[in-house]
């Protein structure tokens, strides 16, 4: 046999033979082919680390590795190229089996944020403008005394509500929607005031005070009409005069310091009519029919001190009599008649004196 170095050098093909010796067959010399021995080493070795870096290749274009299996990281040192890598700006042909390059995606991305804008309009519907959210940011305005807007930072939260001072240009509108009133609440621990304004000259006023009430206008020969159940009750001319139409009452008691003051018209024969607090303080009695008696309050009852009645006759027939309670007096007597075309006047007017008396003013 010659020696082994004598013999050509060929490249090994896959199904060539090596002889060697099958240590699990009693050590018996076997043949084995290359491509046996090429997967052994694949599957046996550990790290598989070249002889010399940045020189040898695994596969090449021709001659592929089918799949390759990694458990960990992958490190590239250089640049990743193939089929299965976009390169293109608007990412043609992305699918899940290949990827991007960072450029491509970089690209990609930054045209589509420059080019989305929020349009926006109002209720006119009458302009549609942008914002350009790569550069421009959107402001939500309030308007002065009307609605305010503030930023909470930090946070993404934008706040938007009435100012404390709200100033409504033309008409406020309540309408809850429902057949029930609308309901327009102020509540103030001070003093609350609520003024209507027109034009120069026909200004509208209404406030109220601590406590007090005012109406009014500016105008020169403006006047103002009380309505209630659609009907004309009482009006205040420009000069300050009043005109009730009805039953006209200031205060509920009288005292000293208050007044009542209403009107009855009476038509009765023989009728008694028994005053107190709540009774009308101008009595015009109609006799023609029969006389008429009044009995006045208790001089001494609560409310009655300084309280005024007047008794006015509109007919000759007959009197009126005005006759005490209990023990009071009425100028010293039980009681007064009056009678229309006596020499006296046709009237009484009689005040009391809080304790037991009734006099003549």
């Amino acid at each position: 046999m010659a020696k082994i170095s004598t013999y050509q050098t060929v490249t090994p093909a896959a199904t060539d033979l090596v002889l060697g010796t099958d240590v699990g067959s009693s050590n018996a010399t076997k043949n084995f082919t290359a491509q046996s021995i090429a997967d052994l080493a694949v599957v046996s070795l550990g790290d598989l680390i070249p002889t010399t870096d940045d020189t040898y290749d695994i596969g090449s274009t021709t001659a592929q590795w089918k799949d390759l299996y990694l458990k960990g990281v992958a490190y590239f040192n250089g640049s990743i190229a193939g089929t299965a890598l976009i390169t293109d700006v608007n990412l043609v042909g992305a699918a899940n089996t290949n990827i991007g390059s960072t450029l491509a995606l970089k690209t990609y991305i930054d045209a589509q944020v420059t080019a989305s804008d929020l349009d926006f309009t109002g209720d006119d519907l009458t302009a549609i403008n942008s914002v350009d959210l790569d550069s421009q940011n959107f402001t939500i305005a309030g308007t002065a005394n009307e609605i305010e807007t503030t930023t909470v930072v930090p946070s993404q939260t934008l706040t938007i509500g009435l100012t404390d001072d709200v100033t409504i240009t033309n008409t406020l509108t309540l309408n809850n929607g429902a057949a029930s009133a609308s309901t327009l609440n102020i509540v103030n621990t001070g003093q609350t005031e609520i003024s209507f304004t027109g034009t120069a000259g026909n200004t509208e006023i209404f406030s109220a005070t601590n406590g007090a009430m005012q109406i009014g206008t500016t105008s020169a020969t403006g006047y103002i009409q009380l309505y209630t159940n659609n009907t004309l009750r009482s009006t205040m001319a420009e000069n300050g005069d009043m005109n009730v139409l009805q039953k006209f009452s200031v205060g509920k008691a009288l005292t000293t310091n208050s007044l009542k003051f209403s009107v009855a018209n009476t038509t009765g024969a023989g009728a008694t009519t028994v005053l107190d607090t709540d009774s009308a303080t101008v009595q015009i009695v109609d006799t023609s029919g029969g006389a008429h008696t009044f009995t006045l309050p208790s001089a001494a009852a609560t409310g009655v001190s300084g309280m005024v009645f007047i008794f006015i006759a509109t007919n000759a027939a007959n009197n009126i009599t005005v006759q005490r309670a209990g023990s009071d007096t009425i100028e010293g007597n039980t009681s007064v008649n009056i009678l229309y075309g006596w020499s006296a006047p046709p009237y009484r007017m009689l005040v009391s004196n809080g304790v037991n008396l009734w006099s003549s003013i």
